[in-house]
């Protein structure tokens, strides 16, 4: 999941300096397109309401200093797997709606 957030963050700075010719010409339309798909699938992701997308929840609604540390201290291995997917899941939906600028 990091190595997917690094490259659409890559893509990002692709992008920033303009869509590449390579990618209007042959098969790069089918590029463009599946690139616009997986932008749009990750800005649905952002748009599921707080209650049910508890990446987004963590983002919004952190733990107080205090109860971070207490959780800190009383998580188990999965849960720092599953706070770790939380956000990078997150991170990867924004680098995904940032991206989707240039479309």
């Amino acid at each position: 999941l990091h190595s997917e957030t690094s490259i659409v963050s890559m893509l990002n700075l692709v992008f920033y300096k303009g869509i590449p010719p390579a990618f209007l010409e042959g098969d790069g339309d089918q590029f463009l397109l599946s690139l616009v798909d997986y932008c749009a699938r990750h800005l649905v992701f952002l748009g599921t309401p707080e209650g049910v997308n508890t990446a987004l929840r963590r983002q919004k609604s952190p733990l107080s200093a205090a109860n971070l540390s207490t959780y800190l201290a009383t998580r188990s291995r999965l849960d720092e797997v599953q706070d770790s997917v939380y956000d990078e899941s997150y991170k990867t939906a924004v680098a995904a709606a940032l991206l989707s600028r240039y479309f």
